[in-house]
């Protein structure tokens, strides 16, 4: 065959590509333990915020990056978890099998869940931060928005590097105290 069979070859695969994309979205917005895992990542953010707000002197204005990392330490945990239950979702049951059966090649299915689990939370960790830096009484000063944009690159890194321990350990218990170890520890 000539270049002819190379574009077509090139188009199957975005088009497979594109379909895998689509089906880890969809595993990842039906997996219930994610959406309890965004819950109480949001309930444990707006927890530390109302304590910095009741610790604080009257009359004492505070910036988001003064507390940036009692917040990150706290809301990094749901990032954590919510990596790992994308990758090792599939593998508590017969879905991996289904999976691989449907998408054979596995570097689609890795690069696809990668670019959700990027995706996703680097808008769960942009909305956070935002609501986070808006309700600090001195608001987005410069300090409080560098801050927040360090804050959303690390908790991206560290959803991208628990579902990238996931995918290896394969078992949701051993991937949360690997990336544990790894996130926090190390």
């Amino acid at each position: 065959r000539g270049s002819g069979g190379r574009a077509g070859s090139a188009g199957r695969s975005r088009g497979a590509l594109r379909r895998c994309l689509r089906a880890e979205l969809l595993k990842e917005r039906t997996l219930p333990a994610l959406w309890w895992t965004v819950a109480l990542t949001t309930g444990a953010a707006g927890l530390v915020l109302w304590s910095a707000h009741a610790a604080a002197p009257s009359g004492h204005g505070y910036g988001f990056q003064e507390g940036t990392w009692t917040w990150t330490m706290v809301v990094q945990g749901g990032f954590l978890v919510a990596g790992t239950l994308v990758a090792t979702g599939e593998h508590t049951s017969a879905q991996g099998r289904t999976t691989l059966l449907v998408t054979p090649v596995r570097w689609r299915v890795a690069v696809a869940r990668g670019a959700v689990v990027a995706a996703s939370s680097l808008v769960a960790a942009a909305v956070l931060v935002a609501a986070a830096v808006s309700l600090c009484p001195d608001g987005w000063v410069g300090a409080a928005r560098w801050a927040g944009v360090r804050v959303v690159a690390w908790l991206v890194a560290v959803a991208l590097v628990s579902a990238g321990v996931g995918a290896v350990v394969r078992t949701t218990a051993g991937a949360l105290t690997a990336g544990l170890l790894l996130v926090v520890v190390a």
